[in-house]
């Protein structure tokens, strides 16, 4: 006896239907023939269909067995995401000092200036070491602080990665997030040489209003530099190959938002478009900047689909490859177990967010065996979408996941925030297609 899934979705596509199923990320193109048949066999559990055909569909999770119950599946599959061994994730703060005083960063609580020293490093090479037989991949954040004020660090723990990872066949890929104050031609270049994959940085809008939540000690503008410096990568980019994926980020609120035009507009003006891709964030920390300039998550969900709708009236230049929908046993650190974040002291943190704060650490990497698996460590990893009863019933639960990241939803009381998921998952399915299709007919 067979079934239907019931994380399927059809979409009527031009002549024919776009059939997408969400718990094994299958794509097809169905003839309208063949999905009225599709829908007529489902009543008669699918009994009569070509053999062929059934067996298709079966493969791509279109048509599971009567007694299979999905939603075990989804959660078997989140948990063997979440304590897979075969991959090692550290974000690493090399220094908690930082170039810029931004308003909303971790800092302004534990506001300090250290800078990671040989015991720490060492620490951290050995966790690695340790880890190296067992795992596959070693995925490396440069985190900060301003983690570019201590390149020379990130030099000499890359360069013992790598050798790890070279003696024990474990890939190696590393990306940083940085204010790109510091990211000249000369950097970069030495970002290359150490198989930095992906740079991310942030502006908050254009230079009236960056220049007044982005600045030096002394409140001195960075905006200007940042933009020389995207212009020296422009120039660079041609001559080499894979060159580093940049990501600008936006802190948005209703402050700034007006802005946001102004800057794609000047990006695009200036032609950075052409390599970097672009996206908003939100900002949700209401102590240095008013609360009630801070979108709600439904609100910036509709932000979120006007940026793009910006992106696309100016003919944003970056190719990027259709998002398609990808399958999430976890979201980020909290909640998976074999990654953990760093600070320069070799405190281990499980969110970016509490790191610099002590009192959220759960040890410390010159004597790991002695960390602390606290309640919030256990709540954190153990929580469960599958277990809520919107997320249980809902058709995008496997790409959605809960609809971010644990600590947040657990703060705003387990909320779904899966709005913006459901609104795009048929432009995301939908363009994937045409991508596909153009690709073929070429």
């Amino acid at each position: 006896m067979k079934k239907a899934s019931r994380y399927n979705h059809f979409i009527m596509h031009n002549n024919s239907v776009i059939a997408y199923n969400a718990r094994t990320n299958a794509l097809a193109e169905l003839e309208k023939e063949i999905y009225e048949s599709f829908k007529k066999c489902s009543s008669n559990h699918f009994k009569g269909m070509d053999t062929s055909l059934l067996d298709s569909l079966e493969y791509g999770g279109f048509i599971v067995d009567e007694d299979i119950n999905e939603l075990d599946i989804v959660k078997h599959n989140m948990y063997l995401s979440r304590f897979s061994t075969q991959q090692l994730g550290l974000t690493i703060a090399p220094t908690s000092n930082c170039n810029f005083r931004c308003p909303y960063c971790y800092e302004k609580d534990v506001l300090r200036s250290s800078k990671m020293n040989d015991e720490t490093a060492n620490g951290i090479v050995n966790l690695v070491r340790n880890n190296a037989n067992t795992i596959n991949m070693l995925g490396v954040t440069w985190y900060g602080g301003e983690p570019l004020l201590e390149v020379n660090r990130i030099e000499n723990l890359t360069k013992a990665f790598k050798e790890i990872c070279n003696k024990n066949n474990v890939k190696y890929q590393a990306n940083i997030v940085t204010n790109g104050y510091l990211l000249d031609k000369k950097m970069i270049l030495r970002l290359i040489d150490l198989d930095i994959t992906s740079i991310q940085i942030t502006l908050d809008g254009t230079k009236e209003y960056h220049d007044q939540t982005r600045y030096l000690i002394g409140k001195k503008p960075t905006f200007d530099t940042i933009i020389k410096n995207l212009l020296s990568c422009n120039d660079i980019r041609k001559e080499i190959n894979d060159f580093p994926k940049i990501t600008i980020r936006m802190n948005i609120n209703r402050a700034n938002y007006e802005g946001c035009e102004k800057l794609l507009i000047l990006l695009h003006k200036n032609k950075i478009d052409e390599f970097i891709d672009f996206y908003p964030a939100i900002v949700t920390d209401p102590d240095d900047i008013d609360f009630k300039e801070v979108y709600t998550v439904e609100e910036f969900e509709k932000i979120k689909k006007e940026v793009e709708l910006k992106k696309n009236k100016i003919e944003w230049r970056c190719e990027n490859t259709p998002q398609y929908p990808d399958l999430k046993g976890n979201w980020c650190v909290c909640d998976m177990y074999n990654s953990f974040v760093i600070d320069s002291d070799g405190e281990i943190y499980k969110c970016w967010e509490l790191m610099g704060n002590k009192n959220n650490s759960i040890g410390n990497i010159s004597d790991h065996k002695s960390i602390n698996y606290n309640s919030d460590y256990y709540k954190n990893l153990l929580e469960d979408p599958t277990i809520n009863d919107t997320c249980s019933n809902c058709d995008i639960l496997p790409i959605c996941n809960g609809g971010g990241c644990t600590i947040y939803r657990k703060n705003h009381k387990y909320k779904p925030t899966c709005k913006f998921y459901k609104d795009t998952l048929i432009k995301q399915v939908i363009d994937t297609f045409d991508n596909l299709q153009d690709n073929i007919d070429r």
